[in-house]
């Protein structure tokens, strides 16, 4: 079967095999465009690794402008059904649809499949038949969902003649066998079922011939599902003895004797079948095609039949196989064989057995294909009929035409080697090669409307010239080919811009000159390179900036930049390690000066001067550790001092803004090396640690990290006369969230953790190898213990349950599985989690006080989470979360009426929340290390805001102005408001900025103008209030934060006004959730202390 897939891969992509298409042209893109495309390989990438809600993160930042744009919205749909988002699939699939040509067909096939979940199968089949009534060839890709649409609606006598058009033609695609006999089956034709399903198995997929399995041992058994089927329709069934004596189970009879011994159930009711009924009995598919498929080729090799449908898609059976010679070569010869009949049957497409078998030609082949541009059926069609073994050599005459979905897709001719591609969907060309020999060719290429965008001439399979178009018809590049070698010269979209690019080839040597002009034919970019084709000279000019870059022997380098005539830095090196650099104002007075020596370890001066020359800042290192230095204010205060003798040396200084103002980071080695960032300095330090000079393998002795406010975020030092370190991480409101006391043996250590309000939540001790040990104490929000737990070498052995602080409830784990009862204050059960051999196993759940459930969670046996789904007080699903196998977590979350509201993918200390509004509008937050990171504004396919934050501040960012024009700019110091328009030219965002940090009030709005949310920000988090809005205006959820968590209270409303939920005295010890109780019409509260 491989080799059969390979050669109609090989064949399909024959008209593409010529020099004209593989040549590879650079295209110059703006950033805009790379930007693009970066996300979709980024999406690309994550579909490969099945992680459909990051690459839906991606493909939703893409622009709609992208010549892909079709291809994006088909992964879109794909991953939307996976999701079960309907709606989603049915916005997509009329944006879809907007586009014409064959992607209508397309986006009728995802109506169909909604309609049919609908049970609306009248409309279904209305969008199918009128796929299959227009396409000038057969679309078997409609045809196929027509038969399944059929069956979906039990209408099981049309679904039949459907699916056996559909297997005459596509034989080897294992998805119309299973179809049929289904079909089969539910019309009381058991042994046709069996005969489909058996042959089906052969060409199934390592996806689903497990499906196939199940249903031939199902038939094999005759259990009870298929004997409620038996005798459902006789006056159908031209096979009713071979029934009978297979519900009779004759054949399983110990008793029989049978020619060969046959394992299976299934195997030996096949045999029974095949035996006992005749190819001329009828001129049907169960006679023509499947009786006959066995009898004249499988009864010698029945007995290896599960052996030939399973290798290659099962990795025990495939490796059994490959290990012994007598039955590789046994079951490859006989799948050889099953191969080759496959062909001829859909080659050929004669149903008649005796008439097949005297064809020794085939003409037509369809297989499934599936890439990136689209998923669909594809048929080729030989105009000259030819053997299969010519077949499987690709030995063809004449022309070759290949039809997707009904559509004529490529025609090639293979004697003259003239080919075409058409669009998908049309009758117009979209590439084409003309050849008057076998490497004398031209090439064109059209957009959907018939504008040239291609024409290149090739003369004995090389380049001659080349003429490339933008899709207006404007020339974009023109390349000439003459005895000395290539001319290149690139055209600007927007005027006469160009890049020249000359390449001189004497003998194999080669001298370029690359030269760019702006519209005014000024040079903008120069470069030389020798006959080595080394760099040797590059001068870029932006604006009123020009770049000069000089290249030397030995690896010596010099680089200077000007802006308007004055020198503003420069670079010198000299191959040797000693490298020279200095910085300029504008007033051209020297800025900053350094000179490093042989390399980062050695030797390096650093000098920074003020406007007025004067001196306010030196940085010495020798030997690789800092000798001495220090930084003045403007004011003339010390920022730092340091001198060799002193043993604590200052590494990281912010300025007033939060921003980095420099940074000397530790060596390889442990020793020292600068990197100076000078932006502003008032004397503010946000973060220093200190080191002790002495005690080389000591890193530090001190560091403290704090948030914006000035709050302390991190502290770390190392307490005297121990050697112990103790780090503290806050919360953003100054409370302790987690403590670390690391033992001097830097392997043992007591972990405490906090609840926001100060009280104790988590105590233990851990080795930092072999995970925690000993006694494990948790709290409730109260402060009070409510459980201890101990292990012994990671698993665990007894727990306690305190209510009101006594112990209510312990239970000593042994070998094997345990059930764990959980407790909350009070002393109702809350829930219970299942441990086996001391480790956390299979599912575990937690409940409200009314019982309804809260959380239940899945374990792995190592242990690990597989998944969680958390449920809303009254029973709807809150959220969901699936883990890989790498740990990254992948959750949904909905809203309290089950709508879909948001999406996060989590991992290596990244998060991506993306939350989804009605109107396709949606907000992507992405945070790192805790930070926030990217944001995103997307409306429908447009991404209308884009910024990447920096040091905690936004820096640069992309977004649609009030002209409809996409800007990007690096954000002002001054910058108080950001605001981003949608495309009709209302407002979209509004996001208020203080020196760079997202501080005020933010506005999401709907294209319609009306706002989605409002929420107050402070130093890039949340702190006040937040609240969403519906498409028509009212508020539906209200939610209070402090620094980024939640605090306070929530509300949540649907759209008629109606409270559902309330969660008052939110994440303290007293938490208490309110939420409507449709049976008793009434808000039921629902008490979440533990």
């Amino acid at each position: 079967m491989y080799t059969y897939f390979k050669t109609i891969l090989l064949l399909c992509m024959a008209c593409l095999m010529m020099p004209g298409v593989q040549a590879q042209y650079p295209y110059l893109k703006n950033a805009f465009e790379a930007y693009n495309d970066s996300l979709f390989e980024k999406a690309l990438e994550m579909r490969q690794k099945n992680d459909d809600v990051e690459a839906l993160n991606y493909l939703d930042r893409i622009n709609t402008g992208v010549p892909y744009y079709a291809t994006i919205l088909d992964m879109k749909i794909n991953i939307h059904r996976k999701m079960l988002n309907y709606p989603e699939m049915e916005k997509l699939s009329g944006t879809l649809r907007s586009l014409g040509g064959g992607h209508v067909r397309r986006a009728s096939i995802t109506d169909a499949y909604l309609a049919q979940r609908n049970a609306d199968f009248g409309k279904a089949l209305e969008l199918l038949d009128r796929n299959l009534e227009t396409a000038p060839h057969t679309d078997y890709m409609s045809l196929l969902w027509k038969a399944m649409v059929l069956y979906k609606a039990e209408r099981y006598d049309e679904a039949v003649p459907v699916l056996e058009k559909f297997v005459l033609d596509c034989f080897s695609y294992a998805e119309g066998h299973w179809y049929l006999g289904e079909c089969y089956l539910r019309q009381g034709r058991i042994s046709e079922a069996l005969l489909a399903y058996a042959t089906g198995a052969m060409f199934a997929t390592s996806a689903n011939i497990d499906d196939f399995g199940r249903r031939l041992n199902q038939l094999g058994d005759v259990d009870n599902e298929v004997l409620k089927f038996f005798g459902a329709a006789a006056a159908k069934n031209t096979f009713t003895a071979s029934d009978k004596l297979l519900v009779s189970k004759v054949a399983l009879n110990s008793q029989l004797k049978l020619d060969i011994d046959l394992p299976l159930s299934w195997l030996k009711q096949l045999k029974l079948i095949v035996e006992e009924n005749n190819v001329k009995d009828a001129k049907d598919i169960s006679h023509q095609l499947y009786l006959n498929f066995f009898q004249q080729h499988l009864i010698p090799d029945l007995q290896l039949y599960p052996f030939i449908i399973y290798y290659g898609k099962n990795d025990k059976v495939t490796a059994f196989i490959n290990d012994s010679k007598k039955y590789k070569a046994t079951v490859t010869a006989a799948r050889s064989v099953l191969v080759r009949e496959g062909l001829m049957i859909s080659g050929t497409r004669i149903l008649d057995a005796a008439e097949r078998a005297g064809k020794d030609k085939v003409q037509h082949m369809v297989y499934y294909h599936n890439n990136l541009e689209t998923e669909g059926f594809r048929e080729i069609f030989l105009e000259v009929p030819v053997s299969v073994p010519d077949l499987f050599q690709e030995k063809f005459q004449g022309k070759m035409l290949e039809y997707m979905d009904g559509y004529l897709r490529r025609e090639h001719d293979v004697t003259t080697g003239n080919a075409a591609l058409y669009y998908y969907g049309s009758e117009q060309v979209h590439k084409k090669w003309v050849y008057s020999a076998p490497k004398d060719y031209r090439f064109f290429a059209y957009t959907s409307n018939g504008i040239k965008i291609m024409d290149e001439q090739y003369r004995d399979g090389q380049l001659t010239d080349l003429l490339h178009y933008y899709p207006t018809g404007q020339l974009y590049r023109h390349t000439e080919r003459d005895s000395d070698g290539y001319k290149n010269v690139f055209y600007y979209p927007h005027g006469p811009e160009k890049l020249i690019n000359i390449v001189r080839m004497p003998g194999y040597d080669m001298d370029t000159l690359i030269t760019r002009y702006d519209i005014n034919d000024s040079l903008k970019e120069l470069m030389v390179r020798d006959n080595k084709n080394e760099l040797i000279l590059k001068h870029m000019y932006m604006g009123d900036t020009r770049y000069e870059y000089k290249y030397y022997t030995d690896n010596n380098m010099q680089m200077r930049m000007y802006r308007k005539g004055q020198l503003l830095f420069e670079r010198k090196t000299d191959g040797k390690g000693v490298l020279e650099e200095k910085e300029y104002y504008l007033n051209g007075q020297l800025k900053k000066e350094l000179v490093q020596y042989k390399d980062v370890f050695t030797e390096q001066d650093l000098k920074l001067y003020r406007k007025d020359g004067s001196l306010y800042g030196t940085v010495n290192y020798h030997g690789g550790k800092l000798n001495s230095g220090y930084m003045l204010s403007p004011g003339g205060d010390t920022l730092w001092m340091a001198f060799r003798q002193q043993d604590k040396d200052a590494l990281k200084v912010y300025d007033e803004m939060g921003f980095l103002d420099y940074t000397i980071q530790l060596g390889f080695d442990g020793s020292l090396f600068p990197e100076m960032n000078y932006y502003y300095a008032n004397g503010k330090i946000k973060e220093y640690r200190t080191r002790d000079a002495n005690e080389k393998d000591k890193l530090f002795t001190e560091v403290e990290e704090r948030f914006l406010s000035g709050n302390p975020k991190v502290a770390i030092e190392v307490l005297e006369g121990t050697g112990n370190m103790l780090t503290r991480y806050y919360y953003a409101n100054g409370n302790v969230r987690a403590e670390y006391l690391t033992f001097d043996n830097e392997s043992l250590e007591e972990v405490k953790f906090f609840y926001i309000n100060g009280l104790p939540d988590f105590s233990g001790q851990r080795d930092k190898y072999f995970g925690y040990y000993g006694d494990i104490y948790s709290y409730g929000r109260d402060g009070r213990v409510s459980q201890i737990n101990s292990k012994e070498n990671e698993c665990l052995v007894t727990h306690r349950s305190f209510v009101n602080g006594s112990l209510h409830y312990q239970k000593t784990l042994g070998k094997g599985t345990d059930t764990l009862i959980l407790y909350d204050r009070s002393g109702q059960q809350k829930g219970y989690r299942v441990y086996r051999n001391g480790v956390l196993y299979g599912k575990s759940e937690m409940f409200y006080k009314s019982g309804a459930p809260e959380e239940v969670v899945f374990y792995k046996e190592n242990g690990e989470k597989d998944s969680i789904a958390s449920y809303y007080p009254n029973g709807v699903i809150r959220r969901t979360v699936k883990y890989d196998h790498a740990g990254r977590a992948q959750e949904t979350g909905y809203e309290v009426s089950g709508i879909l509201s948001n999406y996060t993918v989590s991992g290596n200390g990244e998060d991506t929340k993306t939350y989804v509004f009605a109107g396709g509008l949606k907000l992507m937050v992405s945070k790192k290390e805790q930070h926030l990171d990217e944001m995103a504004v997307i409306q429908d396919k447009d991404t209308l805001f884009y910024a990447q934050l920096h040091n905690q501040g936004l820096v640069q960012a992309i977004w649609r102005n009030e002209k409809n024009v996409l800007e990007s700019r690096v954000v002002a110091p001054g910058d108080k408001m950001l605001t981003i328009y949608h495309t009709n030219g209302k407002k979209a965002l509004s996001l208020p900025l203080d020196k760079y940090v997202i501080s005020g009030d933010m506005v999401l709005y709907y294209k319609s103008g009306i706002p989605a949310v409002k929420s107050q920000w402070k130093y890039n988090m949340l702190h006040g209030g937040h609240s969403w809005y519906n498409a028509a205006g009212k508020l539906i959820e209200e939610q209070f934060y402090e620094y980024g968590r939640a605090s306070k209270s929530y509300k949540f409303w649907d759209d008629a006004g109606k409270l559902l939920i309330e969660g008052i005295n939110y994440g303290t010890p007293n938490e208490i959730w309110k939420y409507w109780d449709a049976k008793s019409r009434q808000m039921v509260e629902e008490d979440l202390v533990n």
